[in-house]
């Protein structure tokens, strides 16, 4: 008997015809045996027509607004699939994408991470490719380039810290009891993957290009957040014990480069925002003291020149040349 696959589609103030878009592309899988469960995270609009349009095909469940994780893990806990799928609900699917994943696990792989296209929303046309260097397999030999990628992006494999594009076994998600973290406002997708890599014995990556992620200018993402100040040094956190849970001290130098591109980060695109000097100090000068710590535990030798730059001024409090860093358009590499 064929498997059954569980779509989970969270969705917040999407767009109507994006969200038909995504849902037609659901319904039109050659892989027949799909659970589709489709979840309103407090939505400001009413979406009464794109629901009864696909009532027959869809497990529909509405929430007061608690953010992405909370709204994926309701989809964890109602689905009743062999492999689960997460599907951003602006994105669709190529027709054959679900049959493609699951012919590719064939029962061997407890993950299968599929290539993706990344769609411009205004002109609908590719503005990039992102495959896997080759269609490749991952086991415990080589476990650790694929862990590394969720806290680098320049490793060679890419978009491997979200969860969208990748059909998952739900044995290991019950085994571990893992889902998603609520405490998190962002980078909950990079601590889910990152454990349920870890629990998996192998998993493949594709190079055949069956999920397409619509790009948008206002992503959250880019999208100024005057909490980040905070909510990084308590990231760093997350990562660092579920990390040294996992694998202990393993992966402690890739934390300390992790750290320092968050700051770099936070001086480029949030502290810039501090409308004097003053304020911009009394920001960095508190820098949480794990946080900063780690920041400074990079070895210059294994730094970028303008990271050198960063690591050199703050460790020296020369407060008022990262100040005038962050008012530049100074991109520090």
């Amino acid at each position: 008997m064929a498997k059954k696959v569980s779509i989970i589609i969270p969705f917040y103030n999407v767009d109507k015809d994006r969200l038909d878009n995504c849902l037609k592309s659901v319904v039109n899988q050659t892989y027949k045996n799909i659970e589709t469960i489709l979840i309103n995270d407090g939505s400001n609009y009413a979406y009464n027509d794109v629901i009864d349009k696909y009532s027959d095909s869809v497990l529909y469940y509405s929430l007061e607004h608690v953010g992405v994780s909370d709204a994926r893990n309701l989809g964890l806990k109602k689905m009743t699939g062999d492999y689960f799928f997460f599907l951003d609900s602006d994105d669709y699917l190529e027709k054959n994408s679900i049959e493609k994943l699951v012919t590719l696990a064939n029962n061997e792989y407890d993950i299968v991470i599929s290539s993706a296209k990344f769609i411009d929303s205004n002109t609908g046309k590719i503005n990039n490719v992102i495959t896997a260097p080759e269609n490749t397999i991952i086991d415990d030999n080589n476990k650790k380039d694929l862990l590394k990628s969720i806290i680098d992006n320049k490793h060679i494999y890419k978009c491997v810290e979200t969860p969208w594009g990748k059909l998952y076994n739900k044995k290991v998600l019950e085994k571990y009891r893992i889902k998603f973290d609520s405490e998190l406002i962002e980078s909950e997708d990079g601590i889910f993957n990152f454990e349920i890599y870890s629990r998996a014995s192998k998993i493949y990556l594709s190079n055949d290009l069956l999920y397409n992620y619509v790009v948008h200018n206002n992503s959250a993402c880019n999208t100024y957040n005057p909490t980040q100040n905070e909510f990084y040094p308590f990231l760093i956190k997350k990562y660092v014990d579920l990390f040294r849970k996992l694998h202990n001290a393993e992966f402690d130098a890739e934390l300390d480069l992790f750290s320092m591109r968050v700051f770099c980060r936070l001086i480029r695109k949030y502290y810039s925002h501090e409308s004097n000097f003053n304020s911009f100090k009394k920001k960095v000068s508190c820098t949480e003291p794990n946080f900063k710590h780690r920041i400074l535990n990079n070895s210059y030798d294994n730094l970028t020149f303008g990271r050198r730059i960063i690591k050199f001024l703050l460790k020296n409090k020369f407060y008022y040349s990262l100040y005038l860093i962050s008012k530049s358009k100074i991109k520090i590499k």
